[in-house]
């Protein structure tokens, strides 16, 4: 039977058999040549090869997700077809080209054969298989998932949807998505505020699609928080000219509001002033600035303009950070309406007569957290270094009427003033060298003194010292210090969620039963931190059996501190196994700070199997029982001072956390002829 074309009858159907035989003898360009005279004949088609391209159109619409909106656009400049013969001949041609090694041509064609009839399966078909074959498994998985749902929409039962399907699932594995192009803004968002910024930064040099989406009106609020350390991996690499371009770039990438953190000023304000800093006035709300190494001196070298000043929420002046007088008053009289957290650990030079405070300065309505200290470079922190004056905290308190947490170290305040001026004061932390000032009426109250002109004592031995005036409405309580004088009247507490006392000497039974057992039987109480433990409350002289009294439970503990077993020679002893479980008494215990006490194995054990699932401590301990602890239990133990306690506030000298840092070594005598144990190494 002969195959000449030109002595058979001229149909579309007659040359579409006789080009499937020229092509399954791989005589390819006799095939073609068949292929295109079959789709010139389909009236009121031109030519698909002579079609506008429009491929880079297609493969942009699939990498979007958007095919099914351009192919409806396109539908209004091109034609479509259902002829049967002509996609079949379009199929053949795009498989000959392919065959020929003609794949951008065959490819062309493939983007053409979707927007020709976007319901046929051979079409999606014939794009993924090429688009594969250029090594593109990505967009071709993309390809056959969206050809699927066109196909499905129309023609649910149709034939060729389980072939899209097979290919679909074979080339998913080898697929490869650019997250931020996949997930919502909403998503890209909270993954990049939780990375640091130097990893953000390295971000815009993935490609120019991250740089774009990164930097776009839908993602500046991850540019909100830029931090500057230099002193910690990141920043540090960053050399000094460069800080300047670096600054301003970041901070025109924010919109809404910029919270800055410079850890490390000496290196930061070398390439860029403060006043350009403060330029960013519509967006700088929150600034933080600290000097781990030495002090610096930061001032401003041309008055501030007051429109140009930014109305901060959050001013944080850390360690070794001493800002002039002239810069903190700026900052403090443009922010007087704004501002709702303040921090200042080295306070500028003063000669007023009545100190810092007492001159004009503007009054914080909207204040509800302060922390106020010398402690960054102060005596402690250098010895020999002369006395720094004590800052009179009660001018501060008259400006800041609505103050809800205080935080307070080298101040000299009166209690009474404090429970007047500070009428909704919730949290308060008084550092050992916070000192008390009291008026000779307040002398008698207070310790029963007849002489109204007896001076109060402010001795540094004293501490902090509570009075009848604190607030009883309290829930955080904080403080540290020698000793909690014993004749002073402390007031009821039933409120207290939080309660720390770091002394060196342990509390008398009377306070620290009126302290701590209001809040414990009244359900609020869930931090607990009393160091060290009273020895009475483990051991007395009648009777060497440990004794805790019936009130010593809770529900709502969630944290507590065991300590001072140590030096009273508890750990040793036989009888503290027969203490009641501690889980037992507070069910709800999840972590513990045991500070150097060498307590059992099996002891932590048994409070392991009773919930808790933290254990702080300041000695090592073995990787083994780390390991065992974690895969049996789920704990951790952690070797070092939970930091969640105020004491431990980063801008404090460290010396000044040596109540719960230090590791002293505490000596008990045992039988003769064995020597002495250590304890707490």
């Amino acid at each position: 039977m002969t195959t000449d074309p030109a002595r058979i009858r001229a149909t579309p159907e007659s040359y579409l058999s006789i080009a499937s035989k020229q092509y399954a003898t791989q005589k390819y360009s006799k095939a073609e040549e068949l292929f295109v005279k079959i789709i010139e004949m389909c009236k009121g088609h031109p030519a698909d090869q002579k079609q506008p391209n429009i491929l880079a159109e297609i493969l942009d619409a699939i990498a979007s997700d958007t095919l099914q909106s351009t192919l409806l656009r396109l539908k209004n400049t091109t034609a479509r077809c259902t002829v049967k013969w002509h996609l079949d001949a379009l199929d053949g041609l795009i498989a000959t080209y392919e065959k020929q090694g003609r794949r951008d041509e065959a490819l062309e064609l493939a983007a053409k054969f979707v927007n020709l009839n976007p319901r046929e399966p051979r079409g999606f078909l014939r794009l993924g298989q090429l688009l594969c074959l250029k090594h593109d498994p990505t967009t071709a998985y993309l390809a056959y998932k969206q050809g699927f749902e066109l196909v499905r929409k129309r023609h649910p039962e149709h034939s060729g949807l389980a072939t899209i399907s097979e290919q679909r699932d074979k080339v998913k594995p080898f697929a490869r998505f650019d997250p931020l192009l996949i997930f919502p803004a909403e998503l890209v968002r909270m993954v990049f505020k939780l990375v640091d910024m130097d990893t953000l930064c390295r971000s815009l040099r993935v490609s120019k699609t991250w740089k774009t989406i990164l930097t776009s009106t839908d993602c500046r609020d991850v540019w909100s928080s830029q931090p500057y350390s230099f002193f910690h991996t990141g920043n540090h690499l960053l050399s000094r000219p460069r800080i300047r371009k670096a600054f301003h770039t970041r901070a025109q990438y924010a919109t809404g509001t910029l919270e800055l953190s410079i850890n490390g000023c000496d290196s930061f304000f070398q390439s860029v002033a403060l006043e350009d800093v403060l330029s960013y006035s519509d967006a700088l709300k929150v600034l933080q600035l600290r000097q781990p190494v030495h002090p610096y001196e930061l001032n401003i070298s041309r008055p501030l303009e007051p429109q140009l000043t930014p109305q901060l929420t959050h001013l944080y002046l850390g360690w070794g950070v001493q800002l002039g007088l002239d810069a903190l008053r700026a900052l403090l009289e443009a922010s007087a309406g704004t501002l709702e957290e303040f921090s200042l650990f080295d306070p500028p030079p003063c000669t007023a007569p009545g100190g810092l405070w007492s001159l004009d300065w503007p009054r914080l309505e909207k204040l509800k957290v302060a922390r106020l200290s010398w402690a960054a470079h102060g005596p402690a922190a250098h010895p020999g270094h002369p006395p720094h004056p004590l800052v009179k905290l009660d001018p501060f308190m008259a400006l800041t009427p609505n103050l809800e947490k205080a935080w307070l170290d080298f101040v000299k305040y009166c209690p009474r003033n404090m429970a007047r001026l500070w009428p909704v004061l919730r949290s308060l932390f008084l550092g050992q060298d916070a000192y008390m000032s009291l008026t000779g009426q307040d002398m008698i109250q207070y310790n029963g003194l007849q002489d109204p002109n007896l001076s109060p004592r402010l001795g540094r031995g004293l501490g902090p010292e509570l009075g009848p005036f604190l607030n009883e409405d309290l829930r955080e309580l904080h403080l540290e210090g020698r000793s909690l004088a014993q004749h002073i009247c402390v007031p009821r507490l039933a409120k207290l969620e939080k309660l720390s006392m770091l002394f060196d000497h342990e509390l008398g039974v009377n306070h620290f039963e009126r302290i701590v057992r209001p809040s414990l039987e009244s359900g609020t109480l869930r931090e607990l931190d009393i160091r060290p433990l009273p020895k009475f409350f483990f051991a007395n002289s009648i009777c060497p059996v440990p004794f805790l009294p019936d009130w010593w439970r809770s529900e709502s503990i969630e944290y507590m501190s065991v300590t001072g077993l140590a030096r009273h020679g508890i750990c040793a002893s036989p009888y503290l196994s027969d203490v009641p479980e501690l889980t037992q008494r507070f069910p709800n215990l999840r972590s513990v700070d045991i500070g150097e006490e060498e307590f059992s194995d099996g002891l932590l054990t048994r409070w392991m199997n009773g919930g808790v699932k933290i254990i702080y401590h300041r000695h090592g301990v073995r990787y083994d029982l780390q390991t065992r602890v974690a895969d049996a239990h789920g704990a951790e133990l952690i070797n070092r001072a939970p930091r969640h306690i105020p004491s431990m506030q980063p801008d404090r000298n460290p010396n000044f956390n040596h109540r719960i840092c230090s590791r002293h070594v505490v000596c008990q005598m045992i039988p003769p002829n064995q020597g002495y144990r250590r304890f707490g190494l």
